[in-house]
């Protein structure tokens, strides 16, 4: 009987070593404005239909920036191919607005800092390879 339960430990080992790997990738960078590193602030990757190795899903990631770093651990990170960066950090402030209720509502929209260029209208993209490191760094003036 202690045979048996060997046995199978053994198989079980072995089915486990051979599946696939993870086909995502570790993605990490910094983020500057205006040649300061962003004190905080949020990055998204949007898969570019058609981009993706064939067999693969299309992957969508995103990660706090803190201090202008960012980082998307390979578990959740994006499988090889092309991506739209979307950067946005809001500046903190309560827009002035005096058809507000008065009092603090606990939910109002910051102005934004990141320029249109590298936010809603973001035509900045990356291609996450399968080989090597995947860093990217986005200077934004």
């Amino acid at each position: 009987m202690r045979c048996e339960h060997v046995v199978v430990t053994v198989l079980m080992v072995g089915f486990l070593g051979c599946s696939p790997s993870n086909p995502r990738k570790e993605i990490s960078g910094t983020v500057t404005l205006k040649n300061e590193l962003l004190e905080d602030g949020m990055i998204m990757f949007r898969p570019i239909p058609g981009t993706t190795p064939e067999g693969l899903p299309t992957t969508t990631g995103g990660a706090n920036i803190i201090q202008g770093v960012y980082k998307i651990d390979a578990e959740a990170g994006l499988v090889p191919g092309k991506y739209k960066v979307l950067i946005t950090s809001g500046d903190g402030k309560t827009p002035d607005d005096p058809n507000e209720a008065p009092g603090p509502t606990g939910n109002f929209v910051s102005k934004d800092r990141i320029p249109p260029s590298f936010n809603s209208k973001s035509k900045v993209e990356v291609e996450v390879k399968e080989d090597g490191e995947n860093v990217f760094d986005f200077p934004i003036p």
